[in-house]
């Protein structure tokens, strides 16, 4: 007669619950390590975006008004390194409008209007800007003999001009520039 024992559950071995903490372990670990990878990606996503949003967007307006730029506007205050004023046709219909990029305390700011009367436009492009924190002037204006010093000589001399924009985004400072050569 085969008589048959029947043993009491009383709780996990030691074994058992080794190999449960080590996959837990290993499931954390995979994990951890994918939410680090998604939390960088991210701030390297957000980053880029700044990037876009602050300096580049700004510079390729810049690059597309002053390329068609018909001239300065020269009255008060005048052509600056952290201020220029050009006419420009953007839209093509024949009426000029005037076109305003100037850094006033940490903020790029674009006005655009047309010089008929219509109302003018004001848009903030950067609330980040450390043009004038970093000492670094928004315009630099070229001739042909070189880099313009004599703001009042910028109307009639200026062929190219250099706009720089530094931003701060953190702790770190980023820049770029870029080089438009005027129409005329």
């Amino acid at each position: 007669m085969v008589t048959m024992s029947t043993r009491a559950d009383h709780g996990y071995t030691l074994a058992e619950l080794v190999a449960v903490i080590g996959l837990l372990g290993i499931i954390m670990g995979v994990a951890y390590a994918g939410m680090h990878i998604a939390m960088t990606g991210s701030k390297f996503s957000d980053e880029q975006a700044m990037v876009s949003r602050e300096i580049a967007a700004p510079l390729d307006l810049v690059d597309q008004v002053f390329s068609q730029s018909l001239g300065f506007d020269v009255s008060y205050p005048g052509v600056q390194p952290d201020r220029c004023a050009v006419y420009a046709d953007q839209d093509a219909d024949g009426d000029q409008e005037r076109w305003l990029f100037e850094v006033v305390g940490n903020e790029l700011r674009v006005t655009s209007g047309e010089t008929n009367g219509r109302p003018t436009e004001t848009v903030v492009w950067s609330e980040s800007n450390a043009n004038i924190a970093e000492s670094e002037p928004l315009f630099r204006y070229y001739g042909p003999d070189g880099e313009i010093t004599d703001m009042g000589q910028v109307a009639s001399k200026a062929t190219h001009v250099v706009a720089t924009l530094v931003v701060e985004s953190g702790s770190r400072t980023l820049r770029d520039s870029r080089t438009v050569f005027f129409r005329n």
